[in-house]
């Protein structure tokens, strides 16, 4: 029984070590907020780990560890086309130093990443359309 035990935390241990794809349930979950890729090309494997830190209808926030911030800027690259660039962030908000932002005029949601010292902090909001009357959610 002993040995059973120790065997079953060795494998519990190793498999959550394992690096695995991530790059298509990144692209499946900005889907849902309304997200789209820019392209029918082949999603390219991204190795790491994530997870969802909060979700509502129409943001979540999520973390990436197990991968560079160097490939995850690449993989985003390749499948969402090139960020804003700054002078489209500058007096935004969100506009600070170090930080990449995908308009979600562009690809039907916004994205905002950057470094963390454990890893990466991902956000994504789902399209706002400006009204007269203000921001309003996509319909």
């Amino acid at each position: 029984m002993r040995i059973l035990s120790i065997l079953f935390i060795a494998l519990l241990a190793c498999g959550c070590q394992t690096k695995r794809d991530i790059g298509r349930a990144i692209v499946r979950q900005v889907a849902q907020y309304g997200g789209h890729t820019r392209t029918s090309a082949v999603i390219p494997p991204l190795n790491g780990r994530w997870s969802i830190n909060s979700a509502d209808a129409m943001s979540f926030r999520a973390h990436m560890s197990g991968v560079t911030f160097k490939e995850f800027e690449s993989f985003m690259q390749h499948v969402y086309g090139d960020p804003a660039s700054t002078s489209v962030t500058v007096g935004h908000t969100w506009a600070v130093p170090g930080h990449i932002y995908y308009r979600a005029a562009v690809i039907g949601a916004g994205f905002e990443f950057y470094h963390k010292w454990n890893g990466i902090a991902f956000y994504c909001h789902r399209g706002i359309h400006v009204t007269p009357m203000g921001a309003a959610p996509p319909r």
